[in-house]
């Protein structure tokens, strides 16, 4: 391209057609360096999957999680006021008299 090829360009244009990909998930054409990192990453999801279940089942007194990773966060459970529980079902057994079937006369 000349210096009018190139100033006749838009700066904003974008390529009608990408060669790029996506990228690997591991930069390395060597099969036994790509080897190892699947097998490290296959074992760190296996501990954090392992760790994720013990957390949920609230077994804290195991080891935690490993190196590096963060906890997911805790389950979150709403406290439940009685009176609320109870206008709800007065609610819905109301709903459901109102909707019941009745034979005519």
């Amino acid at each position: 391209l000349g210096r009018a090829a190139v100033l006749a360009q838009d700066p904003l244009d974008r390529p009608t057609r990408s060669k790029h990909g996506a990228a690997p998930p591991c930069h390395t054409t060597e099969r036994h360096r790509r080897d190892a990192f699947k097998a490290g990453r296959e074992h760190l999801c296996a501990a954090y999957a392992a760790a994720r279940e013990r957390r949920w089942r609230r077994e804290h007194e195991v080891p935690g999680f490993p190196a590096g990773c963060f906890p997911s966060p805790p389950r979150f459970v709403a406290p439940i006021d009685p009176a609320v529980v109870a206008a709800r079902r007065a609610r819905v057994l109301a709903a459901h008299q109102r909707t019941r079937w009745q034979p005519t006369a």
